[in-house]
């Protein structure tokens, strides 16, 4: 008689994919209705902002403003949040969390296609039990249902590249030119994909050469090129439609990610494979990475377009950890092939490394478990959260200026509260932000600012004439307490937001206003 894990094991190898997909929706249900957070500032600045917008007044111009994205966005995922936010408020949901969650779950369905892209590619390429590692790791990879169920284009870049990568692997030219309408489309939402794009199409023309001669290298490649012609044809219409300018946003972030502000992140060209390498989970990397290594060699389909990736990546000054997540198919498709590479190993350093796998098997599922569930019940950026929803609960609030956090206004749930906000500890910003919203008729009485802060700001407050009690913290999610700790340089956004409530005594003002030495000093 067998026992429940032998059936449960038999259940899974007999259904691959609807398994995953049960588990993969699982977990992205758990990381959309309770991992809030949000991953950087563009799924909120870039996407979630104008949507709201929108909402707000569908006159609105976005590529007109100076706010954050604005110009260089495609209004594809934005316009659809903003049909999704329009949506729950005509069936009453209007709770700002509320709303967020029907938004990633939504996000996260979509996440899904992502599990039999994958599947149909490592059926194609794996032997059965890559197939089996590589669909699991599309479904419950640490990285995948957070990603899945936040507003980034780079996660949302992932299911069609995945698609695009099954349809490659068949000769057919009808197939091949679907793969390049798929990976063309991945480039819509995230332009950068296009040097994955370019990485398969070496490799079609690699292998095209090889079975068939450069006639049929020639082939592959043209009908890649005109399937990704078409979807940028597409998407050159859709800016004509909603911004008036045939790929202006493209060509703007292009211009943008060449030659970055001062604000946005830098980093050395080996910055991204340290990020891979730490996704082989250190120490177990020293028996993972030759596996992959040897695997890569036999995967041409997969190893090219993500190296492509990968080193165009490194030579862009601009660098996030999160640019990486279109990649992360192809790193699991790699990856699943790790058994296979060290099982098919010859020579006494293979034989060590078969020696040491279980052990390390057991390392990668044990990081991997305590890492999804980290990243299902995430509260990245609760900090910030907290404190505006703090203040949108304040009957007393007025006016509100932020001396350094960027402002999630979303999370006040009101619109009649006027609202003022600086990168920096800036005292004639200060001075500034409380005329213009006096001038708008408020009344500016909380300020919210970064710990570290605390000192220069209170100098601040006191020179401008406020009157202001002791601050209350919010202390945000103790992971990215830790974080900020580890490095307060490049992690100052994950350290504790004060929140102070102020009044401006009516004689501070009638005698003079803030005191001259007190602002320089604390300039």
């Amino acid at each position: 008689m067998t026992t429940l894990p032998q059936r449960t094991r038999a259940f899974i190898m007999a259904h691959p994919l609807a398994t995953a997909l049960f588990a993969g929706a699982i977990a992205r249900i758990v990381a959309a209705t309770i991992a809030l957070g949000f991953f950087a500032r563009d799924d909120y600045f870039h996407v979630l902002d104008p949507a709201l917008r929108w909402v707000a007044d569908p006159s609105f111009n976005w590529d007109a403003t100076g706010l954050p994205g604005a110009g260089i966005r495609s209004h594809l995922v934005p316009r659809l949040v903003w049909m999704l936010v329009h949506g729950c408020h005509k069936l009453g949901v209007t709770e700002p969390d509320s709303v967020l969650r029907v938004i990633y779950l939504v996000v996260g369905t979509y996440s899904l296609w992502v599990i039999p892209g994958v599947y149909l590619a490592a059926r194609r390429l794996l032997d059965e039990r890559g197939v089996l590692l590589a669909t699991w790791l599309a479904a419950l990879h640490f990285a995948m249902p957070y990603a899945g169920t936040r507003l980034l284009i780079e996660a949302m870049a992932m299911p069609p590249l995945a698609i695009g990568i099954w349809l490659a692997t068949y000769r057919s030219t009808a197939r091949i030119f679907a793969a390049g309408l798929a990976v063309g489309f991945a480039c819509w939402l995230r332009y950068q994909v296009g040097a994955a794009a370019i990485g398969l199409a070496i490799a079609l023309a690699i292998m095209g050469y090889r079975e068939a001669g450069s006639r049929e290298a020639a082939r592959r490649v043209a009908a890649l090129a005109v399937g990704g012609v078409l979807a940028m044809l597409a998407q050159g219409l859709f800016d004509i439609w909603t911004t008036g300018d045939f790929l202006g946003p493209l060509w703007r972030n292009i211009l943008i990610n060449l030659d970055p502000k001062p604000g946005l992140s830098r980093s050395t060209p080996f910055a991204y494979v340290g990020v891979w390498l730490l996704l082989t989970v250190p120490p177990a990397t020293v028996v993972t990475l030759p596996a992959i290594v040897r695997a890569a060699r036999k995967l041409p389909l997969i190893t090219w377009p993500f190296v492509v990736f990968v080193v165009v990546h490194s030579f862009i000054p601009h660098k996030e950890d999160r640019f990486m997540l279109p990649a992360m198919p192809l790193f699991i498709l790699l990856a699943a092939a790790t058994p296979a590479a060290l099982a098919s190993g010859r020579g006494k350093p293979w034989e060590t490394l078969r020696g040491w796998w279980p052990l390390t098997r057991g390392v990668l599922i044990g990081v991997h478990v305590l890492a999804l569930v980290l990243a299902c019940t995430a509260q990245t950026q609760a900090n910030l959260r907290d404190a505006m929803i703090e203040l949108g609960r304040d009957q007393e609030l007025r006016g509100l200026v932020s001396l350094g956090p960027e402002l999630h206004t979303y999370f006040l749930g009101r619109d009649d509260i006027p609202t003022e906000q600086s990168s920096k500890v800036d005292a004639g910003f200060l001075a500034r932000a409380l005329q213009q919203i006096d001038g708008h008729g408020g009344n500016a009485n909380r300020f919210i600012g970064f710990a570290p802060d605390r000192t220069k700001i209170e100098i601040l407050l006191a020179a401008n004439g406020l009157d202001c009690g002791e601050p209350r913290e919010s202390q945000g999610w103790w992971v990215d307490r830790l974080v900020y700790r580890a490095n307060p340089k490049r992690n100052r956004r994950r350290s504790p937001i004060l929140i102070w409530k102020c009044e401006t005594p009516a004689v501070a003002r009638a005698t003079g206003g803030p005191n001259t030495m007190a602002v320089i000093g604390a300039s």
